[in-house]
C-alpha cells in the first residue's frame, strides 16, 4: 500500500490510499468494490490491500471468481465444501477477483449470493470490470442479486 503509483492513470488519490490504509471497512465490516477497465490496476489494488491487511493483523483469501467457481463445484464433488465455505465465511477480508468476465452458472451465482449473506460480520472486497448496473448480464437470478 506504501509503494502504490499515484502518477499512473488511475483515479487514486494520496488521500483515498490514506484511506483504504485506516482499514476503516475490517472494522467496522463493509464490503468494497473496485470497478474500472482493464489494465487499470484493480486486482493489484486488492493484492495491495490484502497484504497490508494481513501485516496489520487481518486474515485474508485471495481468489479469482474463476477459481472460486472450480473450487466450490470440486469441494462440493468430494465432501469438502462445508469446511471450503466455512474457511470463506470466516476470514477478515475476503477478496474475489475478475468478477463479471463471464455469467456465472445458477448453482455458483446462489453459493456466492449465500457466502456473502453469512459474510455480514465481515468484509469482502470485490474487483470487477462490470458496473453494478449491469450485474444482471452475469447473475440470471434476481434472488442472488439482492445481497445486503
Amino acid at each position: 500500500m506504501e509503494r502504490i503509483d499515484l502518477t499512473a492513470k488511475r483515479t487514486l488519490t494520496k488521500a483515498m490510499v490514506r484511506d483504504l490504509m485506516a482499514l476503516p471497512f475490517l472494522k467496522t465490516p463493509r464490503n468494497v468494490l473496485i470497478t474500472g477497465p482493464t489494465g487499470i490496476g484493480k486486482t493489484y489494488l486488492a493484492t495491495a490491500i490484502g497484504e497490508y491487511a494481513c501485516r496489520s493483523g487481518y486474515t485474508c483469501i485471495f481468489v479469482g471468481i474463476h477459481v472460486l467457481m472450480e473450487k466450490l463445484m470440486m469441494t462440493r464433488a468430494d465432501g469438502t465444501y462445508l469446511k471450503y465455505r466455512d474457511r470463506l465465511i470466516k476470514t477478515d477480508l475476503l477478496i474475489i477477483d475478475d468478477v463479471g468476465l463471464k455469467r456465472l452458472p445458477p448453482e455458483i451465482a446462489i453459493d456466492l449470493h449465500d457466502l456473502l449473506e453469512e459474510r455480514q460480520t465481515r468484509s469482502t472486497l470485490i474487483t470487477t470490470q462490470l458496473p453494478l448496473k449491469n450485474w444482471k448480464e452475469i447473475i440470471e437470478d434476481p434472488l442472488a442479486l439482492e445481497v445486503t
